[in-house]
């Protein structure tokens, strides 16, 4: 089973037919309007880190399924635009480093959109304070109850989540997490589905969504693997309008893992506590046929 992780407590489409364009070099995402308006550009740059611990060298038992896992999500991504980087069981070390360059690399450009995505081991502590503090767990962290220090050492914390969410400067930023935990690190949410997606691109936003809730787990043969990749797919566009929302597909996994989990798992949604992060939303488009990358001009 996959142990409990920190439960991240974390535009107009017009009536029009749209043609999301993906320019592969560049992964950006364009919508042509059906009725030859200039089209309108949603993101410049779409970028994806799939992290998967499946071998762990400490004492946390080995996730199998974490490799398939990881093939099926960058699979998904890339149909939808994304420039997919994996990390297969990263160090502490390594994990810091490789998320720290992937931000410095697609992070400050105000325009892009980035998504991470850890499937692996999940820990939740209880503070002295009486506060819940999630951790995601690489490859080298030891197990808590033999070595707590050495765990807190190794282990990537919520807030240190919070701090990379926070040195982006991109617009939209989704971080996905296939583990159970407990947090508080961001306000939950209801799961809006807004009509007017020019409105939620120009508004910056960081969304998180965890695969259920503390003191749960997360099945090895992941449930919320197989319903995220089939949201992308088009399941989670519950209004047909050619577009998924980072909201809209929460709700989407919320309904079906904890359905077809019979209430073992229930993810969680949130954004972060920040006024100026808070009110986007990070859009996926449905509605798109990929097309050959554009020609460089001949000198």
């Amino acid at each position: 089973m996959r142990k409990n992780l920190t439960a991240v407590n974390l535009i107009v489409f017009m009536c029009l037919a749209v043609t999301a364009i993906f320019a592969q070099e560049r992964a950006e995402i364009v919508v042509a309007f059906a009725d030859k308006q200039t089209p309108v550009t949603l993101y410049k740059g779409s970028y994806a880190m799939v992290i998967g611990v499946s071998d762990y060298t400490a004492g946390w038992d080995d996730l199998p399924g974490v490799k398939s896992d990881t093939e099926a999500v960058k699979s998904a991504l890339e149909k939808q635009g994304f420039s997919v980087s994996v990390l297969s069981n990263p160090t502490e070390r390594e994990l810091d480093t490789k998320i720290h360059h992937f931000i410095k690399d697609h992070g400050y450009e105000s325009e892009n959109r980035l998504l991470i995505y850890f499937a692996g081991h999940g820990h939740t502590d209880t503070l002295a304070d009486g506060r819940e503090l999630g951790f995601i767990v690489p490859a080298d962290a030891p197990l808590p109850k033999k070595d707590a220090l050495g765990f807190k050492q190794k282990a990537i914390s919520m807030d240190m989540i919070q701090a990379y969410a926070r040195q982006i400067q991109s617009k939209h930023a989704l971080f996905v997490f296939d583990s159970c935990f407990s947090g508080k690190l961001v306000t939950r949410g209801n799961f809006p589905v807004p009509a007017r997606i020019l409105e939620e691109v120009k508004h910056s936003v960081r969304q998180f969504i965890t695969a259920g809730a503390a003191n749960q787990t997360v099945p090895d043969e992941s449930i919320f693997r197989k319903v995220f990749v089939l949201g992308l797919e088009g399941k989670a566009d519950r209004n047909g309008d050619g577009y998924i929302l980072g909201s809209e597909l929460a709700d989407y996994l919320k309904e079906n893992v904890t359905n077809y989990s019979e209430g073992k798992q229930t993810p969680q949604y949130g954004k972060i506590r920040d006024l100026d992060l808070d009110r986007g939303d990070f859009v996926f488009v449905t509605r798109a046929e990929p097309v050959a990358p554009r020609q460089q001009p001949q000198d």
